[in-house]
């Protein structure tokens, strides 16, 4: 899920809000999702998969990866709308209808539900259409998604090396100025 294909929506309405989500920080209501495991993590960042997105296509390692990661992907985004439904449902019918901006509320997670119903379609679909190999999945705009968020995950690791490699050699006494 971080900047959603921008087929969803634009920036700075429930899709954004949501992808943010998704990556682990807070959602429209400023609640936290579940907490993220390695389970988790696109397949790039569990070495131990050996996951890869070669340019030249889609091999079975990479079918295999990309499911994994849409059942996470569901799985994170059903958790997602059963608490927006909890929410909406509070403030259209529970306590909170009483509430002087219930109505707006119920229209902010009425617009959520929505997005995260037409997300779960998206997802569940691109599921069904990789389970079949003579699917090309290279055409399939969610498996685009999944490329990026690989992408994004390894630019993030390698970051991350580079500054563990970096501050070993400050701690080692390994570096020098530079002028």
């Amino acid at each position: 899920m971080d900047d959603l294909s921008q087929a969803y929506e634009s920036p700075g309405t429930v899709a954004s809000g949501l992808r943010s989500t998704m990556a682990g920080s807070n959602n429209l209501t400023g609640e936290q999702p579940p907490p993220l495991e390695e389970s988790y993590l696109p397949p790039s960042a569990m070495q131990s998969r050996g996951d890869t997105v070669s340019k030249s296509g889609c091999d079975q390692t990479n079918r295999s990866g990309f499911l994994e990661w849409t059942e996470r992907e569901i799985n994170q985004v059903e958790y997602c709308l059963k608490r927006a439904s909890e929410r909406h449902s509070h403030w259209d019918k529970g306590e909170g209808r009483h509430h002087r901006d219930a109505r707006e509320n119920v229209a902010i997670y009425d617009k959520e539900r929505k997005w995260l119903e037409k997300r779960l379609g998206d997802l569940s679909l691109g599921r069904e259409r990789a389970r079949d190999p003579q699917t090309d999945l290279e055409g399939m705009d969610i498996y685009k998604e999944y490329k990026m968020e690989i992408s994004r995950t390894n630019q993030l690791v390698n970051l991350m090396k580079a500054d563990s490699e970096k501050r070993s050699n400050i701690r080692d006494g390994n570096w020098r100025v530079r002028d």
